[in-house]
């Protein structure tokens, strides 16, 4: 045990300078050597400078040990074949109003986080691979292959329009050039959601150049799982009404610079829930990425806490963001309650929808998480879906020709 601890922590710190600087450049869920070091956009501008960093190499990550491997079957079926909704061209005009917004609409999407949204594991086979990220299939903004192979929120999208854009393919870290618009960053808390609302506005304007104003952009934010795994009491740790003011910060500027958006704001996990899971090795795993689940009065305070931040974005929304007909923001609270799945005749928890770190979602999780965030799109306001259940299945909500928008406040039940 003592070993893997050691190794796992010498893994950490050499992943840290990986995120800043690594001469891997990815490429269809593959990550290959570039020619010269530096990752190229697609536009022809490099997004990282190797004479800025230090160079380090991969670790040998190899055949992992059997017992080590993720509990997902290599022979699970992954994607959507019966997609039940009606992608049919629609006539109508492009809408001048976010609240007449209809999935086909949607031009460009991105998504601000932390490692849920880089989707760190959600294809590792052993516990060292956690630190890899996956965005081509994280849940929001992944958009790896098509619908019928890897179900994600874009994929879905792109049955409507086939031009969408933004989405990330691929494996690595945030400035490889195919995680686009996605500017999650691991370990970022809601204090770093006003510079990756930035850095996502920046991207999008160099990439959109004149359309950029024009496009209607779909954006998920959703952060907080750092904020209350680093809670230790109530004098530290971010408080509520401070959480409530980091996103509000961001959403401004969202709101300032990024014109015809729709913003998902989903709601923080429970992560109190994490203590449910005893399978073997998880406990240790916990008590390195999210300490506050395993000490008894730090779990009962978190509980009130994750409360109270819920509370604050509701009403966040609530006093803004509505009036507007370029600009909204919904909360998406289908992670409130997350209804762990168990094995059958058995009380343990499903670790196939977990990555081997016990905590991130793996590819199955990111499916059922897309599943349940686009059930969320069209549901109206106080009748949204707030527990997630991946084991009893995601039946999919389509939006109608009589109801054929995504659902805001303003619209209300004309939604669905």
């Amino acid at each position: 045990m003592k070993g893997t601890l050691l190794m796992l922590s010498l893994f950490v710190s050499q992943s840290l300078t990986l995120s800043q600087g690594n001469s891997h450049c990815d490429d269809d869920n593959s990550i290959d050597n570039s020619s010269d070091g530096s990752c190229e956009t697609s536009f022809g501008t490099s997004i990282y400078e190797p004479d800025k960093y230090t160079k380090v190499s991969n670790p040998p990550l190899g055949n992992p040990p059997t017992d080590e491997r993720s509990s997902q079957p290599p022979s699970e079926s992954f994607g959507m074949t019966d997609f039940p909704c009606d992608v049919s061209e629609s006539n109508s005009p492009i809408p001048e109003s976010v609240h007449k917004l209809r999935p086909g609409d949607i031009k460009v999407i991105g998504a601000l986080g932390d490692s849920l949204t880089a989707a760190n594991g959600a294809d590792a086979s052993w516990i060292l691979s956690v630190f890899f990220e996956y965005r081509g299939l994280s849940w929001s903004i992944g958009g790896d292959k098509k619908l019928d192979k890897i179900t994600t929120l874009p994929n879905m999208l792109k049955l409507y329009n086939e031009d969408l854009i933004g989405y990330s393919t691929g494996t690595g870290w945030l400035k490889r050039v195919k995680a686009r618009f996605n500017v999650a960053v691991r370990g970022s808390k809601s204090t770093d959601m006003v510079a990756q609302a930035r850095k996502l506005i920046e991207e999008m304007k160099k990439v959109r150049g004149n359309e950029y104003v024009y496009d209607w952009k779909m954006v998920t934010l959703f952060v907080g799982g750092n904020d209350l795994c680093d809670w230790v009491n109530a004098t530290k740790g971010i408080q509520p009404e401070e959480y409530k003011g980091n996103i509000k910060e961001a959403l401004d500027l969202l709101e300032r610079e990024m014109p015809r958006t729709f913003v998902n704001l989903v709601q923080a996990p429970n992560v109190t829930q994490l203590a449910e899971n005893t399978k073997k090795g998880c406990r240790v795993i916990r008590s390195m990425v999210c300490r506050s689940v395993i000490h008894g009065d730090r779990k009962k305070n978190l509980g009130d806490i994750i409360k109270k931040y819920r509370q604050e974005l509701r009403s966040l929304v609530e006093d803004f963001y509505e009036d507007s007909d370029t600009f909204t923001v919904v909360v998406q609270p289908m992670f409130e309650e997350i209804i762990l799945p168990r094995l059958e005749r058995s009380d343990r928890v499903d670790g196939s929808y977990f990555a081997p770190d016990c905590f991130h979602f793996s590819r199955k999780g990111h499916e059922a998480a897309a599943k349940a965030l686009w059930n969320n799109l069209f549901e109206p306001l106080g009748e949204k879906t707030n527990n997630f259940d991946p084991k009893r299945g995601i039946p999919l909500k389509c939006p109608t020709e009589e109801n054929p928008y995504i659902c805001t406040r303003k619209n209300g039940r004309a939604c669905n």
